[in-house]
């Protein structure tokens, strides 16, 4: 009895140990955002190592230290099989950078530097509006933007949800402080102040943006930082 338990973990430390169980195989997920060979160059140390002894939870850091992977999952397939799963970042904002505008998630995972016409940017995100703090930061991807930025969410989200496409916005300010400006297409800036109750303050500027159009004029600016209180200039 003692003999074969011996010979049963003796042959499961060979196992471990031999190429019975090597890596070989890769089965991948087809990302629309990350590079194959991203991943590929995330796993290639990992190359013809046993099944048995893979470092799965170095392999999955690994993997999602890549900027557009979100979560990443493993399975093993025996003999010699690696099945990869990933979730991926969507992009979703645009950020001025002190060099460049990047791309940013919803949770404000740095994504890559954004290409503008001369590239291929993904079409959600090429649409929303630029955020631009008044002290841009230095940014890379796999990086987060600061807590300010991420503050300011609130104002695309608000945007998002609920100002029509008649009244195109341009770019969102953030002062160092944190107060909020939308700048709009026509020139116009709905001045919001902090980040608090925006889609209330944004549903006053909509309704006197309409009573301007109405009149064919455009004001030049519109306070709302007290939404009760709002107050306008015409140009």
């Amino acid at each position: 009895m003692l003999a074969a338990a011996v010979a049963a973990v003796m042959g499961f430390l060979w196992l471990r140990s031999s190429d019975v169980f090597a890596l070989e195989e890769l089965v991948l997920p087809e990302p629309r955002y990350v590079a194959p060979e991203e991943v590929r160059e995330a796993l290639a140390p990992y190359a013809h190592e046993s099944l048995l002894t893979l470092p799965l939870e170095e392999i999955r850091s690994r993997l999602e230290a890549i900027p557009y992977v979100r979560t990443a999952s493993l399975h093993r397939g025996l003999p010699h099989l690696l099945r990869v799963e990933l979730e991926e970042h969507e992009p979703w904002a645009r950020v001025r950078g002190k060099e460049a505008d990047w791309l940013v998630a919803r949770d404000g995972t740095i994504l890559e530097r954004f290409a503008g016409k001369s590239g291929s940017p993904p079409a959600e995100a090429g649409a929303t509006p630029l955020l631009v703090p008044a002290e841009p930061a230095q940014l890379q991807a796999g990086g987060h933007v600061s807590e300010l930025v991420l503050g300011s969410f609130e104002a695309l989200r608000a945007l998002e949800a609920n100002w029509p496409a008649d009244y195109p916005v341009k770019r969102v300010t953030v002062t160092p402080g944190g107060d909020l400006s939308v700048w709009l297409e026509s020139g116009t800036e709905l001045r919001l102040g902090e980040p608090s109750e925006v889609e209330p303050k944004l549903i006053v500027a909509l309704e006197i943006m309409k009573v301007y159009s109405r009149d064919g004029g455009t004001p030049a600016y519109i306070d709302v930082q007290l939404p009760s209180r709002p107050v306008a200039k015409p140009r």
